[in-house]
């Protein structure tokens, strides 16, 4: 190395000065700061942080400042942290989506977590690096957790929000589907936020509980079940989409609401567009939102100490006066509905908006939950055809098949018959057939 370059990297007198006087106050502390990776839970997009093991010391001076606040659901001193550093951190400085290092400081007794969410005013000249952010809230700490097995093992929210992080395809096309709140870092278009306004959720019934027996031990929950009718107002957010993408998403929706009433429409809804500049680029970004007032008739249910979330769950009750059946939604898994109020316009079409011709050997009718309404026989063939609910060809068994179709000409009414995965027809042999359905 040369004495230039060699003078060039060596800290300046005033750097030097200034880490003998941050070395002076801090007492030549360090700070012990211990990594955690992201976990977002599949149902409904709740964020945990779960530890690695990983620590790390980092030398440096920490102040604190306290703001104490009086709320109507918690009384907090809510702690902002500078810690400045003689060196860079590149671990808080690096832009990991998926990582995050959270400190730990005693003050008063009480030890800290702290995040750092801010760095900045730095001058290269003084060698020192500010980082700030506040210490973790009380009521946020349940989102940092030691392992993957203090994870709950079921969603966390009560409204109809894992149904819309389950609407991601449209057509050929994907795109994912974000809790509002908590987007990805930096994620680019196209992608839509669902927002389930908290304020105007109503319940026009009064909940029906089902308690399904002892609990394992007086300090445990059991697996509950809970039907109520209720009414959500959904915004969702659409970024990236053009005019026709958002219109077949919309019609998506639609349909998906006819063919599973899983909820029903209460008001028309309609893609509105949203200015979103940036004055750098003078441009508007590709932004528009549609509000969805929503009737959610259906179960949800709440378990705790179990191994297995529930997945099917038994209505011995229903508010319409219908038997008791067994509702499956494998979409959601953790937010179970059964529609109570079919409503115009979205009541299915008698004889099903789509027809599928010239059917003579197994096919996919729909990849989609869906209505089977006739199967027309035009050729009766040697042996019976059968239809499933299944988005694939092979591997049918007894246990989802719907319906059988005889070997005889003619038409055999399913009479909007539901699937909740999709529609597969597999004629018999010498079979030739015509199928409606939507």
């Amino acid at each position: 190395m040369t004495l230039i370059s060699e003078a060039a990297s060596a800290p300046g007198q005033l750097a030097a000065s200034l880490a003998a006087g941050v070395a002076q106050i801090s007492d030549d502390q360090t700070v012990s700061f211990q990594q955690y990776t992201k976990s977002t839970l599949p149902i409904d997009g709740y964020v945990f942080w779960v530890a690695t093991g990983t620590s790390q010391q980092f030398s440096g001076s920490l102040h604190v400042l306290t703001d104490r606040h009086q709320e109507e659901d918690q009384t907090i001193a809510a702690n902002k942290m500078v810690f400045t550093a003689t060196e860079e951190v590149s671990q808080l400085n690096a832009i990991a989506p998926g990582t995050m290092w959270v400190g730990s400081w005693n003050v008063d007794g009480t030890t800290l977590q702290v995040a750092f969410s801010e760095t900045g005013a730095n001058y290269q000249q003084a060698g020192l690096w500010h980082y700030r952010g506040f210490a973790v809230y009380p009521a946020l700490s349940s989102q940092l957790v030691e392992s993957a097995a203090d994870l709950p093992p079921e969603p966390i929210v009560s409204n109809s929000l894992p149904i819309w992080l389950s609407q991601t395809t449209f057509g050929t096309t994907t795109v994912p589907v974000y809790p509002s709140y908590l987007v990805p870092d930096n994620v680019v278009p196209p992608y839509i936020v669902a927002h389930v306004e908290p304020d105007m959720t109503e319940a026009p019934s009064f909940p029906i509980a089902q308690w399904p027996g002892n609990p394992v031990s007086p300090n445990q929950l059991v697996q509950m079940s809970i039907s109520q009718l209720a009414k959500d107002n959904v915004r969702l957010t659409l970024y990236g989409f053009t005019n026709q993408m958002a219109w077949q998403y919309l019609a998506m929706l639609i349909d998906y609401s006819v063919n599973t009433d899983n909820f029903g429409f209460g008001n028309t809804p309609v893609p509105r567009d949203e200015k979103r500049t940036q004055v750098e680029i003078s441009a508007l970004a590709m932004k528009n939102h549609s509000d969805r007032r929503l009737v959610l008739p259906g179960s949800r249910r709440r378990h705790c100490a179990s191994p297995d979330p529930l997945r099917r769950i038994q209505f011995n009750h229903r508010l319409d006066g219908a038997s008791p059946h067994d509702v499956h939604c494998p979409s959601c898994a953790g937010f179970l509905l059964e529609s109570l109020m079919p409503q115009y316009p979205l009541a299915p079409v008698p004889g099903g908006t789509t027809t599928t011709l010239d059917v003579t050997a197994a096919t996919v009718i729909k990849n989609a939950p869906g209505r089977l309404f006739t199967v027309s026989v035009l050729v009766a063939g040697t042996a019976a055809g059968a239809v499933y609910d299944s988005v694939a060809t092979t591997g049918n068994t007894a246990a989802n098949q719907i319906g059988v179709i005889a070997d005889v000409a003619g038409p055999i009414n399913f009479n909007a018959m539901p699937t909740a995965a999709g529609i597969v027809v597999v004629p018999g042999t010498g079979q030739t057939l015509a199928v409606s359905w939507s």
